[in-house]
Formats: structure tokens, sequence, C-alpha cells
């Protein structure tokens, strides 16, 4: 029966997979700017595509900003084959020109003049007023684990970013096969308003071609990119011409506020053993740019994992457990693993939580035997001041494991403001200085690691009334935080 509604996954993708049998990469082609889209008009074409034992890491983010823009990616495990950095930039207009500096991993890589209509450049799609998708291999400068990238805009160009992607082919010895496919390009998708005297260009294909055998695949991950969305009007993604769906909006995929999206759907069910394609329609926005699409399939037992405060706060933190109350949901984070098996069901999910005072087998609730969400809930007496990751394991009834690490997670000293592992008068004054603009505090967290007072949970700000409270407990009027 026919579906419309696909969950969709935001933020990057952590598939435990499988091995390097084959990698083919596709030639560069000519990028030299066109308005209706580089280095085609009506499609994005393959970057690289293959079989890896392995996996295939997708991430980024987070929305249009100023120069500089700084974007975090974490590698998982395994040997980089193949990486791609892909840079989005406004310059305006197609005819103002700039430069772009990007530095990777510490490498600084060549700065690029950036001409607009006139760009030749190799790994520059330059397309619409002046929308550019910038690629640059950084195969050799990959490595597992935390990557940052720095991109420095200048010339006449806005020189905004809308946002900086990372994709990553890796070998594991011990994963599974993961077949895969990566299409670039910037297509510019637009109606007869935007185009001058050009006709309307409103649909782009990303094709991923080879026969399949598709029940050998429990999971097919389509994830797609978008620069210059606006939500509230209308675009469509179809998948060999089904209708996917981000929850219950199927009419406006592109649709964040930030000029930049970053969707993920499982497609198994619509999956073809002869030819597969995504078709991105444009609806009534006045312009849109698909920039990536990325298709991986995936078989046996697999998980992806992720962690979140429960009310949804960014702080990819929680504060130390001591018994004290605290503000609702500061001291406890959600780990939550996605796990398919494919065969005789799973006997069981953990989760080893000893770096942080738990156990090192955490049992995950979840519908065992069944494929879906487990989930625990943790918090941490032990590991203040440190940062951690979490290896889940997930074992099924035919013995078969697996197992995934979520991202890092930072524990913090509830009113240890200076980062000393201590909460002691430096940490009274410090907040007392901040409170008459003696201190600009540069940690991160600042109101979430100083508030203490009322001392029942924290009011989420840092204040006078916190610095005392710290005054008092140094000399033992007052409990710890």
């Amino acid at each position: 029966m026919q579906k419309e509604m696909m969950r969709s996954v935001r933020s990057l993708y952590l598939c435990i997979a499988v091995t390097a049998v084959l990698t083919l990469l596709i030639q560069p082609v000519l990028a030299d700017f066109n308005f209706d889209g580089v280095p085609s008009t009506d499609r994005l074409v393959g970057s690289a595509y293959g079989t890896i034992k392995g996996s295939v890491y997708v991430d980024g983010g987070h929305g249009i900003g100023p120069s500089p823009y700084t974007q975090s990616f974490n590698v998982p495990e395994g040997t980089v084959k193949w990486t791609r950095l892909y840079v989005g930039v406004w310059g305006g207009n197609e005819e103002k020109t700039g430069s772009i500096a990007v530095t990777f991993n510490g490498e600084k890589m060549d700065t690029l003049e950036l001409e607009g209509e006139n760009d030749t450049n190799p790994n520059v799609y330059c397309s619409g007023h002046g929308v550019y998708w910038i690629v640059y291999d950084v195969t050799d400068n990959t490595i597992s684990g935390p990557i940052d990238a720095l991109v420095t805009t200048g010339g006449a160009i806005d020189g905004r970013i809308y946002g900086v992607v990372l994709v990553a082919v890796y070998e594991e010895p011990d994963g599974e096969e993961v077949k895969y496919w990566i299409n670039e390009g910037n297509v510019n998708l637009h109606g007869p308003g935007w185009s001058g005297e050009l006709e309307p260009n409103d649909e782009a294909l990303a094709e991923f071609p080879g026969i399949l055998d598709v029940e050998k695949y429990t999971v097919a991950r389509l994830s797609v990119f978008y620069l210059t969305g606006t939500p509230g009007l209308n675009d469509y993604l179809y998948f060999n011409n089904q209708k996917l769906c981000d929850g219950n909006n199927c009419d406006d995929i592109a649709n964040s506020k930030q000029s930049f999206d970053f969707k993920t759907f499982d497609v198994i069910e619509y999956l073809d053993p002869e030819a597969n394609k995504a078709e991105f329609k444009l609806g009534d926005e006045d312009y849109l740019h698909p920039v990536l699409a990325v298709l991986s399939l995936h078989s046996e037992l697999k998980i992806i994992s992720t962690f979140s405060n429960p009310l949804g706060l960014d702080t990819k933190g929680i504060l130390n457990d001591n018994g004290r109350p605290r503000h609702a949901g500061d001291n406890e984070t959600k780990i939550t693993a996605e796990v398919v098996d494919t065969g005789p069901g799973i006997q069981y999910v953990t989760v080893d939580l000893s770096a942080i005072g738990g156990s090192a087998h955490t049992l995950m609730s979840g519908p065992y035997p069944n494929s879906g969400t487990y989930e625990v809930t943790a918090t941490a007496t032990l590991g203040i001041n440190g940062t951690f990751t979490f290896v889940i394991t997930a074992m099924d009834n035919g013995g078969n494991t697996n197992t995934a690490r979520t991202n890092e997670l930072m524990v913090y000293r509830r009113g240890d403001v200076v980062r000393n592992n201590m909460v002691d008068m430096g940490d009274a004054l410090y907040i007392a200085r901040y409170t008459v603009g003696l201190e600009a505090p540069d940690m991160d967290h600042f109101n979430f690691v100083g508030d203490v007072q009322p001392a029942s949970d924290g009011d989420h700000t840092t204040n006078m009334g916190d610095a005392l409270y710290i005054a008092r407990h140094t000399v033992n009027l007052e409990i710890a935080p």
C-alpha cells in the first residue's frame, strides 16, 4: 500500500556499515556559470558511487550566517576512502566578484576567486543570481574524530555562507556492505518572475543507476540538501514517483528559515531493482537550489544513535547529578538508537555509561524483538568536566552484533564557571564581576552552569544571587549547588 508519510531524520546518520568492495569515482565536469544550473540545468550529476564495507558519513549545516563561518564534524572510526567538503555562498548577484578561503582540519586551502557570471573554476558551481556551491576534495586531510572547517569570504560579494557539508566514505574491517551514490551540482529551479527572459526551470533529477537485489537491504536512506528555500512556499520531493514527506509536511520540503535545508528519508519501500531516481519540483517557490543528493543502502543489524536534552536545549551537555534538585532536564540526557534487524529479532540493546557513573551494560527500552527506537535516560555522577561518547551495542537472536558510538557529551559541574573542577570563591567573584559588566564569559553554556539559585531548581539566569549562594557555600552556609 502506497504511503505518503515518510519519517525524516535530521542531523548526521551513523550507520554501522560495511566493506570497500568497490568505489567508483567520476571525473570532474565543466563548471562554467549557467543561470539555470551547473554543471547541468536539470539534474545533479554523479560524483562517486560504489560499494563499501563501512559506511557513508553525511553531516552539515547550520544555516546562513556571516563570514567567518565555522562548522564542526565528527567522522566515525574507520579508514577514509573518499571525502568532499561542500560550501554554499551567497554572492548577492551574478555580477559581483569576491573570494573564498577555507581551512579544513587545520590546513589552509588555496584561496579561490569567485567570478560570478564569468566564473570558470572547475570546483565552483555558480548559478542563478550569484548562488555558489563550491566543492573541495579533502580525502587526504580527513581523519576519524572531530574536525572543523573555517570559511572566510571577501570582496564585493554578499559573502554570507549558506552552510558547510562533509560527505565521507569510510571503510571498517568488521562493517557491513553498503551501496551508495553521491550526486552533486547547483540547479537553479525558478519561475518566470526571477529569470528575466529565460523560461522557467522547475524540475531536476538525481539518478542512482544500477541493478539491485532489493531484498538484500532493510534501509534505503536518501539525504538531500537545498539552498535558498523559503518556508511557506511549496516545493516537492519524489523518489521513484512517490511523494516524500517530512513528518506531516509533504508540500514544503525546503522549509528552513535559514536558507539551508538538510533532510533525510528512508525510501526502502520505494526501492526499484532496475532504476532509482529522486525528483525535485519547484511548486510556488520563487527560486530553489538543490545541490546534493546521497543515497545509501544498508542491510543486516544496524544502529543509528543520537542523544538529546529532554528540554531540547542545544547544549550538548548536562549538569552533574549530586542528589540536589535541578531545573527539569538539566541533569539528564536521552540516548536514542534506531535499530534495524533483518534476522531472527533483537535480543538486547545496551549502552556503556560507566564513564559517567552508570552501568557498562545499561539496557535500553524498546519494542523487543522488533526493529525500532530504543532509548534510555542517563545522568552523570562521575566524569565531571569531561567529554564523552557512549558505545551502543545491539545483538539479535542469531548472535549477530553491531555497535555505534554517539556524538560527544560534556558533563558540567553546576556552579563551576571558571572550570577548575571546584565550586569556590573564584566562581562567586567571576559571576559578581559578570553581573556588573567586568567579565565577558567565553565558556560554553555560562548561564547553564552558573545558574545555581534558587537552589531548588535554578531559573536559567546567572546573577548576583548565584554569586551570593556560591560565596555562602564556600563558608559552609549553603550545601553544594
